[in-house]
């Protein structure tokens, strides 16, 4: 009812000090649909104000984050979402500092700075180790930069790691990874991540 009702709210009715009175996850899937509706700006508008204060957010805000990424990413704003995820990284929760930093490592690769890119991902890892994320994320770099052997070979790895974890949506994306490249993990629907 959360979701309904915030997808139909006047974008007044949502200011910073009543958005946070909403469900994180809530407010994260209502503003997803305001970007399929060609509304980016006020996805912006409505969850930008929520990660001025990194340290009173958690995991519970995880989507809301990658939700406001995609929409500084639709409307172009690159500079604005690298300060955004280099101020979450920062965040006291592990589990959303690790998001942003996945985030900047993704963003890093994708700007061509692979070598910074594997330098982050690297201090990712120590300082998260065990975030099925990076496993993804680990493929994603070696694929980018042509490493399709090792790309096979690691995908073995990370998908029994996956297995023993439980996530099995996960190990079979890795394994698709390991075997199609990146079309393996852009067809992928799983819930694991």
């Amino acid at each position: 009812l959360f979701m309904l009702a915030l997808r139909l709210a006047d974008p007044g009715m949502l200011r910073p000090e009543l958005a946070r009175m909403v469900p994180p996850d809530a407010l994260g899937h209502a503003a997803a649909v305001w970007i399929d509706d060609g509304m980016p700006e006020r996805t912006t508008e409505v969850l930008g104000p929520l990660f001025e204060q990194t340290d009173i957010l958690d995991e519970r805000h995880e989507y809301s984050f990658d939700v406001l990424m995609d929409a500084l990413q639709a409307q172009g704003l690159e500079a604005r979402r690298y300060a955004l995820a280099q101020r979450v990284a920062g965040a006291r929760n592990r589990q959303l500092a690790s998001a942003a930093r996945g985030r900047m490592v993704s963003m890093l690769a994708d700007s061509g700075e692979t070598r910074a890119a594997w330098a982050l991902f690297k201090e990712s890892q120590r300082y998260d180790p065990e975030n099925p994320q990076f496993w993804h994320l680990e493929l994603t770099l070696l694929l980018s930069e042509d490493r399709t052997e090792e790309a096979r070979m690691r995908s073995s790895v990370l998908a029994a790691k996956a297995r023993r974890a439980g996530l099995m949506d996960l190990a079979e994306m890795l394994t698709d990874m390991g075997t199609h490249g990146l079309p393996g993990a852009q067809d992928w629907e799983g819930d694991d991540l």
